[in-house]
C-alpha cells in the first residue's frame, strides 16, 4: 500500500495493455475541438483483495473494485471519486461546488482544452465535466440527481424546491454565463499554459464569434450586456444568503455560469454588495 496524506491506496495488480486498434474521431465536449482519439484495452488479473470494513462490512472485492476504492488511516474502505475538468467550464465549476457543498473528497482530473484522450479512455466521450465514482461514468447532466442519491443530506434539490431549483440553474448555465463569456472570452488564452492549447482555444472561438480583434474591440458593448445581469442576481439575494434561503442547485448553477469571470481575474464590481458576498460565500464552501 502507498501513503498518501491520510488515506492509503489500495494498489491494484493488474496489467495494462494498450493497442492500436484504428483511430476514430469524437466532437470535442464543454465547447472544445475535435478530438482524435485511440482504443485501448486493460486486462485485469482475476485476483481479489480482502479489506476488513466497519463501515461496509467484511467483504472481498473484485479486481474491478479494487481499482476504484480508497482505504483511510483506519482500514475503512471509502468512495473512490474522480473528477475529469477544465478550470474555464463553468460546467466544472459548478460541479466542483456541488462536491465540496456535499462533503465528498475527490481526485481533480485536469484536463486540456485541445486533447482529452485519457478520458476517452475511461469513458468513452470526452465532454467535461465527467465524475468516475468507484469506476462508474456519471456525465455532466447527470451529476447533481446522482449525488442525491449517493449521498441524500444535504440535498442539491429539497423536497418542495426542485423545479425552482433547476431552472434557476439552467438560466445561470444558459443565459448569465452567455453574457459572462462574451465579456470575457478574449482574456481565457491567458490563464493556459500551454501555447497550443491557447491557439487552439483562439481558433475555435474565433470560428465561433468572429475576429479576434472585433471581440477585443466590443467588449465594452459586451460589459454593457452583462451589469443588467448582475443587478439581477444582486436583488435576489437582498436579504438572503442563498437564493433559495438555502443551498440548492440554483446557488451552483448560477455560480458557475458567473466563474468565467472569476476564472480570468476579475472581481465583482462594489455596487453588487449581495452578489459579491454570496460569491464569497460559495467560494468558500
Amino acid at each position: 500500500m502507498l501513503l498518501d496524506a491520510k488515506f492509503r491506496r489500495v494498489r491494484t495488480d493488474y496489467r495494462a495493455r494498450e493497442g492500436r486498434e484504428g483511430a476514430h474521431t469524437l466532437r470535442g465536449g464543454a465547447g472544445g475541438p475535435f478530438v482524435d482519439a485511440r482504443r485501448h484495452r486493460r486486462v485485469v488479473s482475476r485476483e481479489t483483495l480482502w479489506i476488513p470494513s466497519p463501515f461496509r462490512g467484511d467483504r472481498v472485492f473484485s479486481p474491478r473494485e479494487k481499482a476504484h476504492l480508497w482505504q483511510d488511516g483506519r482500514g475503512a474502505v471509502t468512495d473512490r471519486v474522480q473528477l475529469y475538468t477544465l478550470p474555464i467550464s463553468h460546467y466544472c465549476v459548478s460541479a466542483e461546488r456541488m462536491l465540496a457543498f456535499k462533503g465528498v473528497r475527490y481526485r481533480r482530473r485536469p484536463t486540456h482544452y485541445h486533447e482529452r484522450e485519457e478520458l476517452l479512455h475511461v469513458s468513452g466521450q470526452d465532454y467535461v465535466p465527467t465524475m468516475l465514482w468507484n469506476g462508474q461514468v456519471v456525465t455532466w447532466n447527470e451529476i447533481p440527481e446522482f449525488l442525491d442519491r449517493v449521498h441524500p443530506d444535504p440535498p442539491l434539490l429539497p423536497a418542495g424546491l426542485a423545479g425552482l431549483a433547476r431552472s434557476l440553474e439552467n438560466w445561470g448555465h444558459q443565459v448569465v454565463e452567455e453574457r459572462v463569456w462574451r465579456a470575457v472570452v478574449t482574456q481565457v488564452p491567458a490563464t493556459f499554459r500551454d501555447p497550443v492549447e491557447r491557439w487552439v482555444f483562439e481558433e475555435m472561438q474565433t470560428r465561433s464569434r468572429g475576429p479576434w480583434h472585433v471581440l477585443k474591440a466590443r467588449r465594452k458593448e459586451f460589459l454593457g450586456d452583462l451589469w443588467p445581469y448582475f443587478q439581477m442576481i444582486d436583488e435576489m439575494l437582498k436579504g438572503r444568503e442563498w437564493l433559495l434561503d438555502q443551498p440548492t442547485l440554483a446557488d451552483f448553477g448560477i455560480y458557475g455560469g458567473l466563474s468565467p469571470w472569476m476564472t480570468v481575474g476579475e472581481r465583482i464590481p462594489p455596487r453588487y454588495r449581495n452578489l459579491a458576498r454570496w460569491v464569497a460565500r460559495v467560494g468558500r464552501l
